[in-house]
């Protein structure tokens, strides 16, 4: 903001530029407006540092001005500036300062709560990639132990064919023995039998040879007899 407060820079104003315009009275204490311009005219009112007035003629030493209720009047142009004075001005810019202030506080906490969100964001990612890599490794357990679980479900049934199969090899192998004892002891029987027919049989061609034997030692002795009475 440009503050126009001195005699030197006022002076170089012209009043056809000023004419018109709202200036407001610089960082002094209190000025006269009185009815013409110098001393020994009235005072019409006092003004202060940051009054509005509206620039109605503007000369090198006084100028006449008007203020917001209407009074009309001269003033020194040095005491005319064209922006408001830093009194004025300074409370309005601390309350915006202030403001600002709060603002910066808010948005510093909100910030604050931001970056520990955003930390917390990237904790629960961490753990959502844990978590994710954990699902996946469970997963592949999870598959392996039903390939597992099919293989020893196609073992049990392959198991239990085999004990199925091994049962009736048993059942076979019983019958077998059986028949095997069976054929034995047929085989026994007939050896029995014909052993028993060989030793009747010797004993039949025993006493057959015995009776022969004896048929010929009689049939001697009748010869010897005979032999003998002649």
């Amino acid at each position: 903001m440009l503050f126009v407060g001195t005699a030197a820079s006022a002076a170089k104003t012209t009043s056809g530029k000023s004419k018109g315009k709202y200036q407001y009275i610089t960082d002094v204490q209190v000025i006269n407006m009185r009815e013409g311009k110098g001393t020994q005219y009235r005072i019409i009112r006092t003004l202060t540092s940051g009054d509005k007035l509206r620039i109605l003629k503007r000369e090198k030493k006084y100028s006449k001005v008007r203020t917001d209720k209407g009074e009309t009047g001269w003033i020194l142009t040095r005491f005319l500036m064209e922006e408001p004075a830093a009194k004025v001005l300074l409370p309005p810019i601390k309350v915006k300062l202030e403001k600002l202030q709060k603002e910066h506080t808010e948005l510093s906490k909100s910030f604050k709560a931001v970056s520990k969100e955003r930390d917390n964001l990237k904790h629960a990612a961490a753990s959502l990639e844990r978590l994710e890599k954990k699902h996946k490794k469970l997963l592949e357990e999870s598959v392996r132990l039903r390939d597992a679980a099919n293989k020893s479900n196609n073992l049990s049934v392959e198991s239990k064919d085999l004990a199925r199969k091994n049962a009736t090899l048993e059942s076979q192998v019983e019958l077998m023995l059986r028949e095997l004892k069976s054929l034995r002891d047929g085989n026994n029987r007939l050896w029995f039998i014909t052993g028993a027919g060989v030793i009747l049989i010797g004993i039949v061609i025993g006493v057959i040879i015995a009776r022969s034997r004896k048929e010929k030692k009689s049939s001697w002795s009748d010869s010897t007899s005979n032999l003998v009475l002649r």
